[in-house]
């Protein structure tokens, strides 16, 4: 009984449902030595500390002020947009990660039903900001 359930969990969730499947289609960016530029187009931003957490929709002037951008310069990359500062980048299976080496904060990054999409993640002391948007390789 116990097969048959599990067989039917996995035909709903993996069958298509209107159209689309559920899960989506997940791939690494597919950066090459050509890309030196990775912007990012914030479209929400999420404060979070110890006793509260605040998510909010990013206005045009919010976008354009907290726009992420990574710089590639002989072969290493930078946070432009946060001080500059020197990011190691690693794929891992689907994703890209750029990260400062201290902890200090991160991007997430992956090609999701074909947008490029990215959580950019930022500690400041015991608080986290973390926006969520789309990516252009240039």
């Amino acid at each position: 009984m116990k097969t048959i359930w599990s067989t039917i969990i996995l035909m709903v969730l993996c069958n298509p449902i209107m159209g689309e499947n559920i899960f989506p289609k997940l791939e690494a960016l597919g950066i090459d030595e050509k890309t030196n530029y990775i912007i990012g187009i914030p479209k929400s931003r999420t404060d979070s500390n110890e006793s509260n957490t605040v998510r909010k929709t990013l206005s045009k002037m919010d976008v354009d002020k907290n726009k992420l951008i990574i710089t590639r310069i002989d072969g290493k990359f930078y946070w432009t947009s946060r001080e500059n500062r020197q990011l190691d980048h690693n794929v891992s299976g689907v994703y890209d990660y750029f990260y400062l080496p201290d902890g200090a904060g991160y991007i997430k990054a992956c090609k999701m039903n074909n947008k490029l999409v990215y959580m950019e993640h930022v500690h400041t002391g015991l608080s986290i900001i973390t926006y969520w948007g789309e990516l252009e390789l240039k």
